[in-house]
């Protein structure tokens, strides 16, 4: 089974898995990179946010290893920055089907993890860093969560499936956009 563990914070390394003698060996991330924020396209490319936050780092799927690990070459990764955010890009998704990045970003300030908004990006892989949409997102509103302490009213995850998007709020609502415009669907 192949696996790989993202290192975090100081961590330089990526750290792959051999099962074949059951051992971890590490490969070094690109400029130490915190990638705690990252999407695995269905291309098999690895989107990242780097150390600046405003900044989405690309790893090319390389194929695979020996050990059947992926394989992302730091030295073959490029990095886009993301212009539109005044705070720090927290999540992000890549439909390569479509060419389009979503970027979740623009936290309260001292709140670093959840974020504000949603931006769509058509044309990611040509260059386009102009979104086609913000979509501001509701926190601590008492009408979407009855707990708003511990971030039970804040966004803190975010995905894309289908025809929405979806934001999972830290009590448990999960709110439902449509990913073409932004609008709230349930």
């Amino acid at each position: 089974v192949p696996s790989v563990n993202m290192g975090a914070g100081g961590d330089a390394n990526n750290h792959f898995y051999n099962s074949a003698n059951k051992t971890w060996f590490d490969k070094p991330k690109k400029d130490n990179l915190y990638n705690q924020y990252f999407c695995i396209s269905k291309n098999g490319d690895m989107f990242t946010v780097g150390d600046d936050n405003n900044l989405i780092i690309q790893y090319p799927f390389g194929g695979f290893d020996a050990y059947n690990n992926p394989i992302w070459d730091a030295s073959t990764a490029t990095e886009s920055s993301v212009p539109e955010f005044t705070y720090d890009v927290r999540r992000i998704y890549y439909d390569s089907d479509n060419d389009v990045m979503y970027v979740t970003g623009d936290e309260p300030e001292g709140e670093w993890g959840t974020f504000l908004k949603i931006r769509r990006f058509n044309n990611w892989s040509k260059g386009n860093r102009t979104s086609s949409f913000t979509v501001t997102l509701p926190y601590n509103d008492p009408q979407y969560t009855p707990e708003t302490s511990y971030g039970g009213g804040q966004p803190i995850a975010f995905s894309v499936a289908g025809d929405f998007m979806f934001v999972l709020y830290g009590y448990g609502h999960v709110r439902i956009l449509d990913k073409t415009n932004g609008s709230l669907v349930g």
